[in-house]
Parts: structure tokens; sequence; C-alpha cells
């Protein structure tokens, strides 16, 4: 208490006092908060587009997250058609062809991927081989274990004749353990290359089990396309022709992993900048002039702020661009347009 009260005690609790007035707590947290949130991979590129903020939830070709609501209504392509070959259903649908819809295939997105097979350490040589030797040795064990395993996971289903069952077929189980083992190891070989040779940002080179798995319940998908309007329903599958037709250019300029983090894929500006100025790009998002000059305007923008860009945020300028689409807004070539508060987060 004697301490407490000292003077230079009370004079270094003013000044302690006087330094946390000075400070902003509140947007301090805020601004950590906002770096560590993954803005780039957790929204709808195809709501992007459109100015609307929906979160992600699936992915379509492998790559373009995707909220419930664009989900649920799938695309399929009317190209797809299966000729009748049965001469009375011929003659039943007048000679036409059965056409045959083959709808985009969902798969869960997530947000983040730690790659926890990673952390043992690929960040240097020395320390990727020894990962490499620990993970063989951890996979050699795994192997040898099927032949205690199997019998016992089949013992417990079907009793002794399982046991013996999996006793005998136990040996094609460690093959095949064995296998994945060896694939295991040249995929980290590769990744060691590919990482600390040649300065790439690999996740995996074909063992994709490095990267997270998601699950997620489809069953209330088909429910939520029930609510959208006929013309809501259009300006959703206008707006993810354009993201899809946008991931094609964007995956000219060969997208990588950035140094820090798996969680998406970046691109250089100046790269993606040339491919859109492209005649080749430039008809393949269809833009018009003025579309493409706003499209323009916002990438000279960025390359003044960053160095690269991810998906999400090249659709985002995209949808600034063809805002009139969608909003009947006029997009005029002398400013660029306003984007809507729900996605302006993005251009910090």
């Amino acid at each position: 208490l004697r301490e407490l009260a000292s003077p230079s005690t009370k004079d270094a609790a003013v000044i302690l006092a006087e330094n946390m007035n000075k400070e902003d707590g509140l947007s301090n947290a805020l601004e950590h908060f906002w770096s560590d949130l993954p803005r780039d991979s957790m929204m709808c590129s195809v709501g992007l587009i459109m100015g609307r903020s929906l979160l992600a939830k699936y992915r379509i070709n492998d790559s373009i997250p995707i909220s419930e609501e664009v989900a649920s209504l799938p695309e399929y392509n009317e190209d797809n058609v299966i000729k009748n070959l049965f001469g009375d259903a011929r003659k039943t649908l007048n000679a036409e062809a059965i056409r045959i819809p083959h709808y985009d295939k969902l798969t869960p997105h997530g947000t983040t991927t730690y790659a926890l097979r990673h952390q043992g350490g690929y960040d240097n040589l020395c320390n990727s081989i020894g990962t490499i030797f620990f993970e063989l040795c951890e996979w050699i064990v795994r192997s040898l274990f099927q032949i205690f395993n199997v019998p016992d996971k089949f013992a417990r289903s079907y009793g002794l004749l399982g046991c013996l069952f999996g006793f005998l077929v136990s040996p094609v189980y460690v093959m095949f353990t064995i296998l994945d083992a060896i694939i295991i190891v040249i995929d980290r070989i590769g990744v060691t290359v590919a990482n600390n040779i040649f300065h790439q940002q690999w996740l995996c080179f074909i063992d994709t089990g490095a990267e997270a798995r998601v699950y997620k319940d489809v069953s209330n998908v088909s429910k939520t396309g029930n609510n959208i309007s006929d013309e809501g329903a259009k300006r959703i599958r206008d707006a993810r022709k354009i993201a899809i037709d946008a991931h094609h250019v964007f995956g000219l300029c060969k997208p990588s992993f950035p140094k820090d983090h798996w969680h998406w894929r970046e691109v250089k500006i100046e790269t993606l900048a040339s491919k859109v100025a492209e005649k080749r790009g430039k008809s393949k998002l269809g833009l018009s002039e003025e579309e493409f000059l706003t499209l323009a305007k916002r990438l000279d923008w960025a390359k003044r702020r960053m160095e690269s860009i991810s998906f999400n945020r090249f659709c985002l300028y995209v949808g600034e661009a063809v805002d009139g689409r969608f909003y009947n807004r006029r997009v005029t070539s002398t400013a660029l347009v306003t984007v809507p508060d729900s996605a302006s987060t993005y251009m910090t």
C-alpha cells in the first residue's frame, strides 16, 4: 500500500492515463479485426458483380464462390444434347433430340484454408526435408497398423467371420496405404522444391488432402430459389455469366497464393489490366466502351494502392463497371461509379 501511495507511482499512473487518452482503443481493435477478416474469400462473386453483399457458401468451377441464393438457380448447358437411340421414342418426339440438363457441380466453400499438414515446417529446405521424413514414418506406421485395424473393423460388424475375412484382406489395405504414402511423399517433395527453390507458394502438388475439407448441408438450397422473383433470377443468371467470364480472364494471369496464407489466390494487377485491355479479354467480358473505361480507371486506381488482386476484388471492379445493367444507373466515363456501402469494404 505504501508503494502504491508513493508519489512516483502516482506520477506513473498519471502518465499512463494521458497516454491511454491519446489512443483510440476502439479504432485499433476494429482495425485489427478488419485486417484478419478474410474479405477476399468470404463474399459471393456473383453478388459483388450485382453490387450486393452475399455470404459465399459454395463454389462452382472449383474456384468461384457463390451464395445459397445463387446456388438455388443452377445453370445447365443446353448444348449438352444426347440424341435418342430408340426408334419408337424418336417418332414420339418428332425426331428431336433429348436435352439432358448438365448442372454445375456445387462444392462446399471454405473461407479459410490453414493447411494443417504444412505446419510441420515447409518454410525452408531443411525443415521441409525433416517434415517429409517424419510424415513418411507416420504413414509407414499407419500401413502396418492396417494388419490390426482391418480385422478389428470387420469383427465389430460381422463377428468372428468378419475378423477372419479382415485378416485375409488386410494385406490389400496395407498395399493401398503404402501407395498413399508414396503419393504423399512425392507431393511433399514437389511442394518443397517449388516453394523453396523456385519461390512459389504451392499448397499441394498432387495430394489435395492438404486442403481443408468443408461439410455443409445443401438441403436448403432448392428452397431458397422459390423466394426469388423472375427479374431477380434473370439478374443472378446474367451476373453469374459475367463472373464465369471474369474468372476466365483472371485465370489467364496465372493466379497463385500470397506468401502468408492459402485462403485465396491473387494475380498481379499489371498483368490483369493488360489481359483486360487485350482484344481477347475485352470481348470475353463483353464490356461496352463506357464499361471498359470504368473498369480500366478502377484498375489504375488499384495499381497505386496494391500490387496484386484477388478474384473477388476483380469481380467487385467488374460489377462497378456493369452496374447500369442491373440497376439502370448510368455509367459515365468521366467519373467512377459510387460503389454500394455493402461492397465498399473491399476498396481499402
